[in-house]
Order: C-alpha cells, then sequence, then structure tokens
C-alpha cells in the first residue's frame, strides 16, 4: 500500500470508524446510568399526578398497585383503601405525539381529577388540552359514562388531534374502571391489519393476472375474466397514497384497498369503515361524496383522487 493511498483513502476510513466506536460506547455508558434515573424520575412523576387526581389520598405509600386488567391503552392504574381509582392511559395526538392522561375516579365513580401530558403537541395550540381552566370541565362528571367532545364536553379550538386523543384517553380510563370497579367486560381494541397488495388482488380477483394494457393514469392492472382491479395512486400528507379498486363487469366497485401506512394520521383510511363507502359507485361524482375520515380529511381526499383515476380507467378500457 502507498503513502498517498494511506492518507487519502484507508486513514479517514480507519479514524471515522474509531471515532463511531467511541462515540457509540459512550453513548452506552451514558444510557447505563441515566436510564435508571430517568425510570425514577418518571415514576415520582406519575405517582404525583396520581396524588393530584385522588383528593382523598394524601400520600403516594398508600396507594395499591392494580394490574388485574385488560382495556385497551392504559398503562397503569392505582386504588386505596376508601375505594378510589386512578387510571392512566396514552393516545396518539398529533403527528403521531402520544398524549398521556390521568383519571381520578371516588368510590362512586365520580370523576375526581384529571392530569395530562400533551407536552409532545404543538405549544399555543395542541398544548392548550393540558390547560388547568379547560380540563376543570371533567371534574365532577358520572365516571360510568363514557364522553364525546362536543357533546357537553368541549374540545379545544383549532387542536382536533390533540382533543381527540385527550377524549380516547379519558373514555379509556373510563372503561378501565368500568372493568375494575364494576366488573364490567374489559374494552379491548384491535388494531386493523392491513393486507399486502399482493394478498389484496388475491382477495378481490382469485386468480388474476397482471394486464399489459394498464389504462392512462393508473398504475397497474389486473383481471381474472369477471373482476377487474385497477391501481393508482394520489399525494397524501407524507407522501404517495397507493390504492387498489375492483370492479365488475358493469363498472360497479366492489372493493377498495388503500395503503396508508404511511400517513401518521390517515391510518383510518385502510380500514373497512371508510373503504367499504365505495362499493357499489360506479361515477367519480359518487366518489367525491364520501365522507372523509374525520381528522384525515387530506389522506382521504388522495384516496379519492385515487379511486377516481381508476373509476375512469375502467371507463376508458
Amino acid at each position: 500500500m502507498n503513502k498517498k493511498t494511506w492518507n487519502d483513502i484507508v486513514k479517514p476510513i480507519v479514524v471515522l470508524s474509531v471515532i463511531s466506536l467511541v462515540v457509540s460506547a459512550l453513548l452506552a455508558v451514558t444510557n447505563r446510568y441515566t436510564a435508571p434515573v430517568i425510570a425514577a424520575n418518571e415514576k415520582a412523576a406519575t405517582l404525583a399526578a396520581y396524588l393530584q387526581v385522588m383528593p382523598g389520598v394524601a400520600d403516594a405509600s398508600a396507594l395499591e398497585t392494580v394490574e388485574d386488567y385488560q382495556t385497551t391503552n392504559i398503562t397503569g392504574a392505582v386504588k386505596s383503601a376508601d375505594g378510589a381509582y386512578a387510571f392512566k392511559a396514552e393516545e396518539k395526538g398529533f403527528d403521531g405525539g402520544i398524549v398521556k392522561v390521568i383519571v381520578g375516579f371516588d368510590a362512586g365513580g365520580t370523576v375526581t381529577g384529571i392530569y395530562v401530558d400533551a407536552s409532545t403537541q404543538t405549544a399555543g395550540i395542541g398544548s392548550h388540552v393540558a390547560d388547568e381552566d379547560y380540563l376543570d370541565q371533567f371534574s365532577g362528571i358520572d365516571g360510568t359514562q363514557n364522553v364525546e367532545m362536543n357533546n357537553g364536553l368541549d374540545g379545544v379550538t383549532g387542536a382536533t388531534y390533540s382533543s381527540k386523543a385527550l377524549f380516547a384517553a379519558v373514555n379509556d380510563c373510563i372503561n378501565c374502571y368500568k372493568e375494575v370497579a364494576l366488573g364490567a367486560a374489559a374494552t379491548i381494541v384491535e388494531e386493523y391489519v392491513n393486507p399486502t397488495k399482493e394478498e389484496a388482488v388475491a382477495a378481490m380477483a382469485p386468480g388474476a393476472a397482471a394486464l399489459e394494457t394498464v389504462p392512462e393514469g393508473c398504475t397497474e392492472a389486473y383481471s381474472n375474466g369477471d373482476i377487474t382491479v385497477l391501481g393508482a395512486s394520489s399525494m397524501g400528507v407524507h407522501g404517495q397514497v397507493p390504492v387498489l379498486v375492483a370492479f365488475d363487469s358493469t363498472g360497479a366497485i366492489t372493493q377498495v384497498w388503500v395503503d396508508a401506512s404511511g400517513e401518521e394520521m390517515g391510518k383510518g383510511c385502510m380500514e373497512p369503515a371508510f373503504t367499504g363507502e365505495f362499493v357499489g359507485l360506479t361515477d367519480t361524482a359518487s366518489v367525491d361524496g364520501v365522507d372523509a375520515v374525520s381528522g384525515s380529511t387530506y389522506t382521504s381526499d388522495a384516496v379519492k383522487k385515487a379511486v377516481d383515476a381508476c373509476v375512469a380507467g375502467f371507463a376508458a378500457m
């Protein structure tokens, strides 16, 4: 190896490799010592929040941890000797940021307080869901009844995603209270699992083969002789949203598949509750009239544009 090769190629690689190893080691050591401290601080903050929403409890040592629950999205629960409870829930707010909520209940099921950590939400907008003056509306409500935003209880103006996360988390806590204290069935929400594109085509048109000619505006085409499947995509919030649309011989939509996995707030557009709204439609005007998924307008519009392209493509075949 000559000197020029060493100085120009090998040496920089060696130096960068050594630096990377040293930095990685330092980060590992730092994490080893800071992780327990962070965990302890989080535990202390949670216990303080429990006490904040349970006015009848003066000392965290009087709280008993509750573990026998199955309600979805609950990350912690405690109870006191007088029959009071507090539950901690987490839901995704704006841009996927987690909104943490703790709700306290007295022995009769009345909400005694609510604590919210919305530090992941936009400052001055979504962060207002944690304002004490705003949260006062929840104190004293019947904790055995689920709540609905803008039906007796207000969301924060201009903070739809954060408000929806708050109300969802409050309902998680209410559901867990009903499960643990009242013996109701656990509320378990199973996340919808979207099929792959290949699985979708096989389900929409069993035995379908790819067509050599793809209509203008579409990205792919398949047919089994009875059902035609066309693909298209349109720009959502974070990128292209691929769509597959199946048509019967009359041009009526029989199924729609959507991949909105890259859309943080648009994943509801993949679920049958939305895609099923297109079944039976035959024209773009009807497609455009389908209601958007609440809180996912941009992604919903992207889906409808892609479905429109497939409808136009089928008409041109």
